[in-house]
This record gives structure tokens, sequence and C-alpha cells, in this order.
């Protein structure tokens, strides 16, 4: 009778471990996915081949969304140097100064830019024009 209580015991312990444990697991995972919902970070990809004009992608995605005070990375899978430069073509030879200027971005290397201005901004490409996309930061 004594050993017949004991294991009762045990499969209680092992049950309600069983259960603590998938619940703290799906309490975990509920904070990652709120957390990951919220961050403030946005990527966009300068897509592999976006050098060349018939690519059919360059900036993916080509219209980013961050929220204020948000963090914003551009990431160069293409195989050439690129830029990321506020404004449009049309402006370049403006005498007006982008907000933003990436420098040459190398192959496998990144931009990051913190955004603090609400609004639609443009951006693109000086060496690769047709290269252009769009940030709304709400």
């Amino acid at each position: 009778m004594y050993k017949k209580n004991v294991l009762n015991i045990l499969v209680l312990m092992l049950a309600l471990s069983a259960v603590f444990s998938l619940a703290f697991t799906q309490s975990v995972l509920y904070i990652d996915l709120a957390y990951a919902q919220n961050a403030k970070l946005t990527q966009v990809e300068i897509a592999k081949g976006s050098a060349d004009p018939s690519n059919g992608q360059f900036f993916v995605p080509q219209e980013a969304s961050v929220s204020k005070g948000g963090q914003m990375t551009w990431i160069n899978k293409d195989t050439t140097i690129h830029t990321v430069v506020q404004g449009n073509p049309s402006q370049a030879s403006s005498s007006s100064k982008p907000q933003f200027d990436s420098g040459y971005i190398q192959p496998g290397g990144t931009f990051d830019l913190t955004v603090n201005e609400t609004g639609s901004v443009d951006y693109y490409c000086t060496l690769h024009p047709w290269m252009t996309a769009k940030i709304n930061v709400s």
C-alpha cells in the first residue's frame, strides 16, 4: 500500500511538473511574440542583383513602416556596393543636404538609421538611381 501511494504521488508530481512547464513555455512564447510585435527595428534588404535595372526587386520591402524613434537597418545582399540616401534621383543635383546618406554599403554590410520624425520619406541608391523606396514613420 505504501509503494502504491508513493507511486501515485510521483505520478501526480510528474503531471503537475509537465503542466507548469507547459504553462511557463507558453507564457515565455507569448512574451517573445509580444516583444517582436512591438519591436522598433525594421529591416530592409538590398536585393541580390539589384544593380541590374531588370532585376525586379531592389529594396525589400519597397515600402517599409517604422515607429517614430525606431531603427531601420538596411542589409546589402547584393554583390556590389550600394547607397541609401534620402530623396529621389531627380533631387540628386539639388544643393540641399539629404536627411541621411549611408555612404557606400559594401556587399554583406549594413546601414543603421534611427528615425525621429513622422511622415513619409523617399530614398534611393545614388549609384543605381532606379532603386527607389519609401519609409513611412508613424
